[in-house]
């Protein structure tokens, strides 16, 4: 599967791995850079996956899964960057 991160910030990298993935939601902050978006490089693909900042009282960070295909839709929270940025991937591969 083919696919890009993009983030508010500016950021663009194509086929990000764990690394590079976990480096985009570290710089996330609540200004500037609040949320990295990854999406299919088929545009004929409707899927998404986004990491925000969270504006809880307790921060964090809010996940947001959209697949059409399977009708999937759902937002779950979580302050583990490391753990977020191997879930995100494993639900990307799934695609």
């Amino acid at each position: 599967m083919e696919y890009y991160a993009d983030a508010e910030g500016g950021d663009y990298v194509q086929d990000p791995d764990h690394a590079e993935v976990l480096s985009l939601i570290k710089r996330l902050n609540t200004t500037t850079n609040t949320f990295v978006v990854l999406y299919p490089t088929d545009h004929d693909l409707e899927w998404f996956i986004s990491v925000a900042t969270s504006r809880g009282p307790f921060g964090g960070y809010e996940v947001e899964r959209y697949d059409p295909t399977t009708g999937e839709k759902a937002k779950t929270t979580s302050a583990a960057p490391g753990q977020i940025a191997t879930d995100v991937l494993a639900w990307v591969t799934q695609r």
